[in-house]
């Protein structure tokens, strides 16, 4: 994720979603079809743009089968060279946010080397790195980050579609980063990196979790739980852990006074208690 140490908050910034349809999946050998674009400041939508293009060569069957434009949309549609100024005018300068936005980019580069131009003033973010981080799913399509992030589909694979859904993925995302709003993208940065999966804080948290457990010490979760919709929230949970077998642990959860098993990549903060208790007799099953 690019840094640039802005005084201004990432959560209040103003972002720009771009997606992309593409012919194929080789930047080399295929190209854009359509581009769409969304953005906003804060959580507000301000606007939406796409416009398709005619492609440099032929579709590629699967392609195809993904976003559904063939040669009859696309025979009238203007080329790249004819979109791009449009395009660049509104990304220059700007935060851009992509799912997988390696790719965006890498077709992006391409499609501007062919014709000679610059390549985009844009400072470059990926919502498919941050959900990894954030949210550890099983799987982090913008479908299934969506549905995590309780952003409604309509219409899927087509570029401002596209666009606007990781838009608003990537709002939930940042509130789940940084709840308070104060983050700057170095602090952001770091962060994400405290969050990833084998992060030298992780592994903190790791030993914190092990010694509160040999303790008997409670301990104040900061978690990501999913409510019975499937969307994903930050809750506090206060657990009597009875058993630490990393990446799972479990535990007496105080919030319904149940039995509950526990991700580490889930936790977002641990607080150590100075209450003791009582491990229950055959309690575990991690």
């Amino acid at each position: 994720m690019a840094g640039i140490a802005q005084a201004v908050a990432a959560r209040t910034r103003r972002w720009v979603a771009l997606d992309l349809e593409m012919t194929g999946l080789d930047p080399q050998t295929h190209g854009i079809c359509e581009v769409g674009l969304a953005w906003g400041t804060a959580g507000q939508l301000e606007g939406t743009w796409s416009a398709l293009v005619r492609p440099r060569g032929p579709l590629d069957t699967e392609a195809r089968h993904i976003h559904g434009l063939g040669p009859e949309e696309l025979a009238d549609a203007p080329a790249f060279a004819e979109v791009l100024p449009a395009l660049r005018a509104r990304l220059e300068g700007s935060d851009v946010v992509a799912h997988a936005a390696a790719v965006d980019r890498s077709f992006l580069m391409a499609a501007l080397a062919r014709l000679g131009a610059p390549p985009l003033d844009v400072r470059w973010h990926d919502s498919l790195e941050v959900a990894r981080a954030v949210l550890a799913l099983s799987r982090h399509r913008l479908d299934d980050v969506c549905e995590a992030c309780g952003v409604p589909r309509t219409t899927t694979h087509r570029a401002r579609h596209d666009a606007e859904a990781t838009l608003r993925a990537w709002w939930r995302l940042l509130e789940l980063v940084d709840p308070d709003a104060r983050l700057d993208d170095e602090g952001l940065a770091a962060r994400l990196g405290e969050l990833g999966p084998r992060s030298p804080w992780r592994r903190a948290m790791g030993r914190r979790l092990r010694e509160a457990a040999a303790a008997r010490r409670a301990v104040r979760l900061t978690y990501v739980s999913r409510d019975e919709d499937g969307r994903v929230y930050l809750s506090d949970r206060e657990v009597e852990l009875w058993r630490v077998r990393l990446p799972r642990l479990e535990g007496l959860c105080l919030l319904r006074s149940e039995p509950r098993i526990f991700r580490l990549d889930r936790i977002h903060d641990v607080q150590v208690l100075d209450r003791t208790y009582v491990v229950p007799v055959g309690a575990g099953r991690i």
